[in-house]
């Protein structure tokens, strides 16, 4: 189905606008960049670096390299800035399968087509101010900023507010009118960059610390839930009086059969305060999947299992 963002000019009275994503669904060849529903996948995660082996933390998907179809490699940096932003850093280190390195005549044809997402993969969401030097599409309803000739990198400002989120996009190119999509992944897929957010691991079922300052307060936590034949997934936190939903792209949130995300708590940014056992967190999730049972398992996603 595609993904879409509401144009600027329709925006709603809010910090971050969206639009419910149309059924029609068409080829990822076409002019725009359409997301078909995730199917099981092995290989459905973004590969991160062997110099940089992730643990599943924020700090371990602040720094990845991720692979296109067409033999591209992107390096991203994540980071915070003094103007209480998330600054996503996407540098283009190889274009093509022959390990070259970037023309000025590529980088110009060259875009990062990009949306957040929240509660559903599917819906893409624009941000309230576009960042410098990019262009609202308006047949897609996604942003696209260009790639710097001289530091060959595209940097794209998220408010803290924002978070938790993900940043989703593809590369466009302007001369062929294409798009290239995450390798190993399914036609019409896009990278998933957390924010305020980590990717996870699958070594551990359940919920489990990452890491903890017992003077602070604060940490990060990791879920991860075993579903073979799910083909969404979404975590869902209840805090107080308070309901967080986070759709796990898995793309970055699922290795072989295993959905995973790591979530942090106790920061002065952090959506979840830490824990205790008078005020704790409560965590489930909601799948999709094939609801007549034909592959074994029968899904409504109108239940989360707590």
């Amino acid at each position: 189905e595609p993904r879409r963002a509401s144009p600027r000019d329709a925006r709603p009275s809010m910090s971050l606008a969206r639009r419910a994503a149309p059924s029609r669904a068409v080829p990822s060849t076409s002019t725009a960049h359409r997301s078909k529903p995730p199917r099981a996948s092995s290989r459905c995660r973004a590969r991160a670096d062997a110099d940089h082996a992730p643990r599943g933390t924020i700090a371990d998907a602040a720094r990845m390299v991720l692979h296109t179809k067409r033999g591209r490699a992107i390096a991203i940096a994540v980071s915070k800035t003094p103007r209480e932003t998330f600054a996503v850093t996407a540098t283009l280190e190889r274009d093509g399968t022959r390990a070259t390195t970037p023309t000025r005549e590529s980088l110009a044809a060259l875009k990062m087509h990009f949306g957040l997402t929240r509660e559903s993969v599917r819906e893409w969401m624009c941000l309230e101010d576009l960042p410098e030097g990019a262009v609202y599409d308006e047949k897609t309803e996604a942003t696209r900023i260009g790639f710097d000739a001289e530091t060959r990198s595209a940097t794209v400002e998220v408010p803290e507010y924002a978070a938790p989120a993900s940043l989703d996009f593809v590369l466009y190119d302007e001369r062929t009118r294409t798009y290239d999509e995450p390798s190993g992944g399914w036609g019409g897929s896009a990278f998933s960059v957390p924010i305020g957010i980590g990717c996870g691991h699958a070594r551990e079922l359940g919920a489990s610390v990452l890491t903890r300052d017992e003077a602070a307060g604060s940490g990060e936590f990791n879920v991860a839930v075993l579903s073979r034949h799910a083909t969404a997934c979404t975590l869902v936190l209840q805090y107080g009086e308070n309901t967080l939903e986070l759709a796990l792209n898995p793309i970055s949130h699922r290795t072989g059969n295993v959905w995973h995300v790591s979530v942090p708590f106790g920061g002065p940014s952090d959506v979840l305060h830490a824990p205790t056992r008078e005020d704790d967190v409560t965590y489930g999730f909601r799948f999709e999947g094939d609801p007549e049972g034909r592959a074994g398992s029968r899904f409504f996603s109108g239940a989360s299992p707590f």
